[in-house]
């Protein structure tokens, strides 16, 4: 289980050098799936969305703060947790056919605010 990138799948403003690395380690998971895939090594992402975090709380503004709850139909920002409960499936047998794969855990949020 690797930690991946919303950043690292589509465009995003201001975000050119993080958005291509995080572009990278999205491919690399994928291509470590495909080569370990017949030892029956599953490898996979997390793409978090909006995670209520120190880092987050860093990079908001009062207004971005606000807008927030309008871009996920669950009107709230992740919490780790949430982050967590879906690395955790991942590891279930019940997702043994899930490898190289990126799992976006947004809320079904979108990055981009502006």
């Amino acid at each position: 289980m690797h930690s991946a990138s919303m950043a690292g799948n589509d465009k995003n403003k201001r975000m050119a050098s993080c958005g291509s690395s995080k572009a990278a380690a999205n491919h690399l998971i994928r291509n470590i799936a495909f080569d370990l895939g017949f030892k029956n090594i599953r490898v996979n992402g997390i793409a978090p969305g909006a995670t209520r975090t120190d880092a987050l709380g860093s990079m908001l503004n009062d207004d971005i703060e606000e807008r927030m709850p309008a871009h996920t139909p669950i009107r709230r920002p992740g919490e780790p947790q949430d982050m967590a409960n879906a690395a955790l499936f991942l590891c279930f047998p019940a997702a043994s056919w899930i490898n190289g794969q990126i799992v976006t855990v947004s809320g079904g949020g979108v990055q981009e605010l502006d």
